[in-house]
This record gives structure tokens, sequence and C-alpha cells, in this order.
């Protein structure tokens, strides 16, 4: 699936009659695929990626929206250099069924605070949101769509249909996409302070092995505060409520 994506955004990429039918065909039919068989909206997302690097025996769990771009491509390089490495995207369960020698990795993640990355969602994915994008994440999500206020947004996750029960994994709970009921992490990094946390990950393993990444994604410095009123400020804090009391966060 991941090599079938990154086809449709370079057909994207150019910008001719010919690519933009050939797009519209592609992403229709995934949206009439998506909808008989994957039926990707009707339970939670924890497909995102987990890198395995077996000859440092590490395993990362990427939590989308926090720094996971730079972290892939550093990992990536990681592996080309020393013994390569493996992009699983599907579950733990299912990763560890596949991989077992992983379950006694060196388990590390990164998380954001809330309401910093349920605003560059909605900024990424939602305020501004390209047909790939529609149909990956809008189709078949009732009450969702494409350039909605924010303050919509906010209130539609707080409902039924934005609920983790159904959530894409770029706003599902990052406990959840953890599965950190399931798994103990050796190191849970923040984006905040990433400088601090790649020192200590290095301390860990005891050998400089990762430098600072380097924000891939970021479109340009913003203050994610300017997007909040005082009800989508506590609206966030009940909808994330777990996150914000496991790592310690605030507005």
């Amino acid at each position: 699936m991941r090599s079938v994506r990154k086809k449709i955004i370079s057909i994207l990429k150019k910008p001719t009659p010919v690519s933009r039918g050939l797009t519209r065909v592609a992403l229709s039919s995934y949206c009439t695929y998506d909808s008989l068989f994957l039926k990707r909206a009707s339970r939670p997302d924890l497909k995102s990626e987990k890198v395995v690097l077996p000859a440092y025996k590490l395993l990362y769990v990427a939590v989308p929206k926090s720094m996971t771009r730079s972290m892939l491509k550093q990992l990536s390089k990681l592996g080309d250099q020393r013994g390569g490495h493996t992009i699983f995207e599907d579950s733990l369960p299912r990763l560890f069924g596949k991989y077992p020698e992983a379950e006694d990795y060196y388990t590390f993640t990164v998380v954001r605070n809330p309401w910093s990355r349920i605003a560059s969602c909605y900024k990424d994915k939602i305020a501004i949101c390209k047909p790939f994008m529609q149909a990956r994440i809008i189709n078949g999500r009732p009450g969702l769509r494409a350039g909605m206020s924010f303050q919509e947004f906010v209130e539609w996750l707080c409902g039924d249909y934005g609920s983790d029960d159904f959530a894409d994994r770029h706003w599902l709970s990052q406990s959840r996409i953890m599965e950190i009921e399931k798994r103990e992490y050796n190191r849970i990094g923040k984006i905040e302070n990433t400088e601090e946390f790649i020192s200590s990950i290095n301390a860990d393993l005891g050998d400089s092995v990762f430098s600072t990444p380097r924000r891939e994604n970021s479109k340009g410095e913003y203050n994610y505060r300017e997007l909040y009123d005082d009800r989508t400020i506590a609206l966030v804090q009940k909808r994330y409520e777990e996150d914000i009391d496991r790592f310690k966060y605030c507005f």
C-alpha cells in the first residue's frame, strides 16, 4: 500500500489532463474499494509505521504528526548503512507475529502536545485537503469534510464518529497508537524537547547513533494557540484526557 500511495502522489505532481484523469479514476476506485472491503472508517487505525532495525536491535513506533517523516528518514538512513531495516504498517501484535525477535528490541517513540497535534492535523489534512487525502482520510466518515472550520473539526472529534473507536491515525489518541497497555517503551520523547530526547537515546545505546532530526514536514512556524478559543481548548482537553495526563501536557 505504501508503494501505491507514492505512485498516486507522483501522478498528482504532474499537472496534465491525462494525469488528472488517471488520478480521478485511481482515487474513485480506492474509495469504492475502501467502502466495500477495507472499511477503514469503521475501526481505529493502528497501522502507523513501525521501523525495525535488527543490527541496532531498535523498534520505532511512529505517532503521526509527531516528527514522523523526520524520524523515518533518519532510521532508513541508519538501516541502509548497516544491516537494513523494515517499515511495517500494522498493529504491534501483527508486527511481533511476523518479527518475534522485535519483542526484545529497544522500543521508542515521540509524542506531541495534543492541542498542537490536532492543530497540525487540521491545517495539513482538513483545512486544505487535496484529492488524495479526501479519498484516504475523509472518505466514509459522516460529518467530516474538507475545508470545515477548526471549531467544527474539534466538535466533530468529540462526537461518535470522531472518537477513538473509528479514528484515523492522524487524530487517534497517541496512547492508543502506541498500544501502550500492551508494550513497555524504553523511551517516550517529546517533539517539544527533541535534543534532550535524542541525547537520552544515545546514552541508553552507548553510541551516538542519532542526531537531532530536522522536521521534514514543517510548513512554516505558527502558534497553534491562535486557532483555539476557550470552548475548543476544553473540548480537546476532554477528548485527549488520557494523553494529556499520561504525557504531562498543558495547553
